[in-house]
């Protein structure tokens, strides 16, 4: 009678672990590394909500997603800007703190450089020269 209890007792101790241990690696599978990219239009449109359900679901089922920047009340140049801001500060702490420094910077990178940074600089370009001009006939 001793027997049976105990395998009773163990099996029922068996089948929470189990349950248990199921569930744990369902939630890390919905939990696991989303990769993150970035797109930039020039043109002016609406940005998703980052509670969009069905970008999430997606998200979740191919491990990866994208978040849509508009040209919206921007020059190129000023959007250029914003973006290359916010990649920084989202991916600088991401490299220094990184144990594969290069794959990180890499992907760094990526995203910098799908902000348009030269967009930016052309810009920035421009007003040196300006100001350049300007100060020369200033001293003339």
């Amino acid at each position: 009678m001793r027997k049976r209890i105990a395998a009773a007792g163990l099996t029922i101790v068996l089948m929470f672990g189990l349950i248990a241990g199921a569930g744990r690696q369902i939630a890390e599978e919905s939990e696991r590394d989303i990769k993150e990219f970035t797109a930039f239009f020039t043109t002016p449109g609406e940005e998703m909500h980052t509670d969009n359900e069905i970008q999430n679901l997606i998200a979740r089922k191919i491990g990866a997603k994208c978040t849509e920047y508009w040209l919206n009340g921007q020059t190129v140049d000023e959007a250029a800007w914003d973006n290359m801001g916010k990649v920084k500060h989202t991916y600088l702490p991401q490299v220094i703190m990184s144990d594969d420094f290069e794959s990180t910077w890499q992907e760094y990178m990526t995203q910098y450089e799908n902000c348009h940074p030269e967009a930016f600089l052309a810009e920035m370009q421009r007003e040196l020269e300006r100001r350049i001009s300007s100060a020369k006939h200033a001293i003339l």
